[in-house]
């Protein structure tokens, strides 16, 4: 059964002659991860020596610095993915790269004892999106299913109700009540009316206050 499989991931490169000479790497390099519904089951990394007498092959570089760190973020960025139903749907919120720096930086060995940080909460991430800032998600990712689901349903039912005959005839006769008696002109000449007769009342009011005091 997939859902209950064993994501296994391993990295082994065994060196064919281990030497000691200055020009050679020594050990043999293995990372084995084995996680089940995104929890680690083991966890095994030994790294190889070497000499820096010389300088590393691109492959030697990458089976002893790059892989044993990068591997297992993988497999919690595909562990990840399929939580989030990413092999299920063309489009999702989720994204791979802003997982991935977030699980690098909180996995770093010099933060080994310091508390979680968020991606948008890291340093470098917080500066870089200040002169880069990123275009607003849209809303059909950002909802859940029930949310979205519900949306749709409150929808169809009020069009649902709305295509009945008899809330079309009050629709229609409160269309026809607009247009006629035109409403939203009525209630504005009711408001300059009203503003008019209360500029002329207090003007009035401050006449008769200058009659009485010359008085």
């Amino acid at each position: 059964c997939p859902r209950s499989a064993i994501f296994t991931a391993s990295f082994q490169t065994e060196m064919q002659k281990e030497k000691t000479d200055k020009n050679t790497f020594t050990g043999s390099p293995r990372l084995t991860v084995q996680s089940s519904n995104g929890t680690k089951k083991g966890l095994m990394i030994s790294f190889l020596t070497y000499n820096h007498c010389r300088s590393p092959t691109l492959k030697e570089f990458l089976e002893c610095y790059i892989f044993p760190v990068l591997l297992p973020g993988m497999v919690e960025l595909l562990h990840e993915a399929k939580k989030q139903r990413c092999f299920e749907r063309k489009q999702t919120r989720f994204i791979a790269l802003d997982f991935l720096t977030e699980w690098l930086y909180n996995h770093n060995a010099k933060r080994r004892d310091e508390p979680f940080v968020e991606f948008f909460e890291i340093p470098f991430v917080k500066d870089w999106l200040k002169d880069h800032p990123r275009p607003p998600i849209p809303l059909s990712l950002l909802l859940t299913e029930k949310d979205a689901s519900h949306i749709i349903q409150t929808f169809w039912k009020g069009y649902r109700v709305r295509c009945h005959p008899e809330v079309q005839e009050l629709r229609q006769w409160q269309k026809h009540l607009r247009e006629t008696k035109n409403i939203h002109r009525r209630v504005r000449e009711f408001w300059m009316s009203f503003s008019q007769q209360y500029l002329f009342e207090s003007i009035g009011l401050q006449s008769t206050l200058g009659n009485s005091t010359r008085v």
